[in-house]
C-alpha cells in the first residue's frame, strides 16, 4: 500500500494595513498516508521531524532528496520571515513528489494476488450477471440507445469450493456498469457468446440462469479474451 509526500514551495505575499506592511509565508508539505489520512506540515525548523513522526515506521521513497528540498525550503522560508528576501518562487504544482510504502501491507497484497490467481486456476470459468434476465432475452445499451445481441455479462471464476466468485472488471466503462448493477441479485449464465456489448463485454444467448447465493464478490482486471 502507498501513500505520497507533496512538497510546494515557499510563497510570500506582501499586505498592507492600518498597523504597516507585512509579509505572510506560505509553504508547506502534505503526507498523505496509505490508509488515506493526511498531514499538513508548515515549512519551520522542525518540519522534517513532524514528516518523520506522521510517518513512523514506513518507508519513504527517495527520502535523501525530500530532506534535501525541504531544508532548502526551510531555510528559503526564514530568510523571508526575517526580511532578508524580498521576493520568493510563485505558487503552484507541488516541486517534490515522492512514495510512502507500508511494506508490510504492500507484501500482503502481493500475497493476496498470488493466491488468488492460484486460486482462480483451479476455479471454473463462468459468465454472471447482476440482476435478472431481460425480456426478450437481450440487453439494452442506454447509452446508444440500442438493445445488444444478446444479454450483457461478465466473466468471471467460480471457486473450487463454490464460495468465491471472482469478476473481471476489464475497463472503465466496465467498472461503471459494475458500480450501478452490483446491489442487484448475482446469477450463473449458461448459454452461447453471440456478440459483443458496447463495454465490450460479452453478450450471450442465454439458455439457463441460476441465482448464486451465499458466495463472496472480488473483482479484479485483466484484458477481457484472457
Amino acid at each position: 500500500m502507498r501513500g505520497h509526500i507533496s512538497a510546494y514551495p515557499v510563497c510570500a505575499y506582501k499586505s498592507y494595513t492600518g498597523d504597516g506592511e507585512f509579509i505572510k509565508i506560505d509553504g508547506c508539505v502534505f503526507v498523505k498516508l496509505p490508509d488515506g489520512t493526511t498531514e499538513k506540515v508548515e515549512y519551520t525548523s522542525k518540519a522534517l521531524e513532524e514528516i518523520s513522526n506522521i510517518v513512523g515506521k514506513l518507508t519513504i521513497e527517495k527520502k535523501d532528496l525530500l530532506e534535501e528540498f525541504v531544508t532548502m525550503q526551510v531555510a528559503f522560508a526564514e530568510k523571508l520571515a526575517s526580511g532578508d528576501l524580498k521576493q520568493s518562487p510563485r505558487a503552484g504544482d507541488p516541486l517534490f513528489y515522492c512514495s510512502i510504502i507500508d511494506e508490510e501491507a504492500e507484501r500482503a497484497e502481493e500475497e493476496k494476488a498470488i493466491a488468488r490467481k492460484e486460486a482462480m486456476k483451479r476455479g471454473t470459468a463462468i459468465y454472471v450477471r447482476f440482476g435478472a434476465m431481460p425480456k426478450g432475452g437481450k440487453s439494452y445499451n442506454y447509452r446508444d440507445n440500442i438493445s445488444e445481441d444478446g444479454v450483457s455479462v461478465f466473466k468471471a471464476v467460480l471457486s473450487e469450493d463454490k464460495t468465491q466468485v471472482w469478476i473481471n472488471i476489464h475497463s472503465q466503462h466496465a467498472l461503471g456498469t459494475y458500480l450501478t448493477v452490483c446491489d442487484r441479485q448475482l446469477y450463473r449464465v449458461y448459454g452461447n457468446v453471440i456478440g459483443e456489448g458496447s463495454d465490450g463485454e460479452p453478450c450471450i444467448k442465454v439458455t439457463r440462469s441460476i441465482k448464486i447465493k451465499n458466495a463472496e464478490i472480488e473483482v479484479y482486471s485483466a484484458p477481457v479474451d484472457e
